[in-house]
């Protein structure tokens, strides 16, 4: 964490810092007719 004070205060007009973090995102494409039916 990069702030003087130790806190991530998000959307915050006093945030003095940031947290580095790494994401993932990943979409599968298929056409409909080889496509199942997924439920979530």
């Amino acid at each position: 964490m990069l702030s003087v004070d130790g806190k991530c205060i998000v959307f915050d007009n006093s945030a003095d810092g940031y947290v580095r973090a790494e994401a993932v995102v990943a979409i599968y494409i298929c056409k409909k007719q080889v496509a199942k039916r997924a439920y979530a």
